[in-house]
């Protein structure tokens, strides 16, 4: 139902001839198309693919940011535990016992490196008997409560974080090993550049120090709540292609057929909203457009006479296409002439091997328009399917219809002085329709008259006939050849007879036929007049 509704549209369009509103596409163009969508829809596919796996990112960085800010804290808290804890240990940390740092440190504290308890400017007592005595460097005293970045290897020959720490009157040094701060930076999760601001250095994920203070502009800063530190992060802008390749190969490979598929369907679509007259083009030349024989009979006899070439559209989508639609849509464009280019070649291809089975002095009548004259290639076309059709035992009618204005000219009475020259007779169509009037009958001298079926459809017992008869007057004075067309009924059938019409055609006698139809008909036709009575 969805094809019929689209034929009907369609078909209505071209028959109101509102095709001039359709865009009209060459396969070139299509194909451009089709590929320039797949491209934007692969640039956008990838562009989605990155922008999710930035945002992955940018939020994975932070969460590696907010990790590495908690173990910061959590070693901090540490410390200050371990220095609240330290006053009721200060006897086992100060009394010289080998055992004092095993028993107290890595029992309780298993991060803080030593705890020492501080004299003025000198460490008094310590968990390390090596930091007894040591100076305290003056700008230390400056951050008590407070965290100190390892500017100086007070304890140690490597960087140390301290912890300094007044409490119930008692300064106390807390110090934790720089190698836990690092250890941050090798948490799950945690990648790319970033850094831990502690007091005025700043310790990073290479395991570089350096000594500055003060946020750095191109970086996301992430603060503690508790404790002095912060951690920065570098927000993700753009990811390598490099990597986002090697990341992403699966789901590019499905961007990318999907894509080619889009563009595909696209390209396939674009078939369907083509222009009417592309599409009879293209009808033309993918050869959709197939001749069916109508045979006409004598009048007196009723015997086959010969046969006229109709034009069938089947369209592999609506199916078959009226004549009354496409062949006008192929006058106003000019392809008229391919058209009965493609139409000949078919009957000598559908004919060449079966035409001696037909009866000697047959008709052959053949839909032609004024454009032909203009064709060049017309008369070797025709020349080439009277040859191949025994044309000497034929005979070859072109029936021209015109449904604009016939310009006699020099040119088409050339064109018709070779007919007649090739012995090919002229009959003029639908005559007392449309521009086919007794003017045409002086500039074509045709051998053969039709009377439109419009009027032969009047002719019944009740209808007025005398336009007709008066058809057939004029036929007959001027010594013409009528075929009368579209006879349904046996009224018009008698009638015509007590008329003496020449040649009679319609679904009365014959339906058009496809070729191996209409060869079976005439084998029969054949049969039955070779059989003796």
């Amino acid at each position: 139902m969805p094809n019929l509704i689209k034929a009907a549209t369609l078909f209505s369009q071209l028959q109101q001839k509102t095709y001039f509103g359709f865009v009209v596409m060459t396969g070139t163009v299509k194909l451009i198309a089709a590929v320039f969508l797949s491209l934007v829809l692969l640039a956008s596919g990838l562009s989605l693919i990155a922008m999710h796996q930035l945002h992955s990112e940018r939020e994975n960085a932070r969460v590696a940011a907010q990790s590495i800010l908690t173990y910061t804290e959590e070693l901090l808290g540490e410390a200050s535990d371990a220095a609240k804890s330290s006053l009721q240990a200060q006897q086992v940390i100060c009394s010289g016992s080998l055992s004092r740092e095993q028993a107290f440190l890595l029992n309780h504290f298993p991060h803080i490196q030593a705890i020492s308890f501080v004299q003025g400017d000198t460490i008094g007592c310590s968990s390390l008997t090596a930091a007894q005595r040591k100076i305290i460097p003056q700008r230390l005293f400056s951050h008590i409560g407070t965290t100190e970045a390892p500017v100086e290897t007070l304890l140690f020959d490597m960087p140390t974080l301290y912890y300094l720490a007044n409490i119930q009157n008692n300064t106390l040094l807390v110090n934790i090993s720089a190698s836990f701060i690092n250890n941050a930076f090798n948490l799950d999760g945690v990648q790319g550049n970033m850094y831990l601001q502690i007091g005025g250095a700043q310790v990073w994920s290479d395991g570089s120090i350096i000594y500055a203070s003060g946020d750095n502009d191109h970086f996301m800063h992430l603060r503690s709540a508790t404790f002095p530190v912060s951690v920065a992060w570098q927000y993700p802008v753009a990811i390598p292609l490099y990597r986002f390749i090697a990341e992403n190969t699966s789901i590019l490979a499905f961007a990318l057929l999907v894509s080619t598929m889009c563009g595909y369907l696209f390209w396939r679509l674009m078939g369907y909203f083509t222009s009417p007259f592309q599409t009879l083009q293209q009808a033309i030349t993918q050869r959709q457009i197939h001749p069916f024989y109508q045979p006409f009979f004598k009048g007196d006899t009723g015997k086959i006479a010969g046969f006229e070439v109709l034009a069938r559209w089947k369209h592999p989508t609506y199916g078959y296409v009226s004549p009354d639609i496409f062949i006008p849509l192929a006058e106003q464009h000019h392809l008229i002439g391919p058209l009965t280019r493609l139409l000949m070649q078919q009957i000598t291809a559908d004919f060449q091997k079966a035409i001696h089975h037909f009866p000697d002095g047959l008709y052959i009548c053949i839909n032609v328009s004024a454009q032909n004259c203009l064709d060049p290639h017309f008369e070797i076309d025709i020349s080439d399917m009277m040859h191949n059709l025994e044309a000497k035992k034929r005979h070859i009618v072109v029936e021209v219809t015109e449904r604009h204005p016939l310009h006699v000219t020099p040119q088409l009475n050339e064109w018709l002085a070779t007919l007649r020259r090739a012995n090919i007779s002229v009959a003029l169509d639908d005559f007392g329709t449309g521009y086919s009037n007794l003017a045409y009958i002086c500039a074509l001298q045709p051998e053969f008259l039709k009377i439109d079926k419009m009027f032969v459809s009047q002719i019944d017992h009740n209808t007025d006939t005398r336009l007709v008869e008066s058809v057939i007057d004029l036929a007959k004075k001027m010594r013409l050849k009528v075929i009368a067309e579209g006879v349904e009924t046996q009224a018009q059938v008698d009638y015509l007879r007590a008329k003496n019409v020449d040649f009679m055609q319609g679904y009365y006698f014959c339906r058009p036929l496809p070729a191996e139809d209409f060869i079976k008909r005439m084998r029969l036709e054949v049969s039955a007049a070779s059989s003796p009575a």
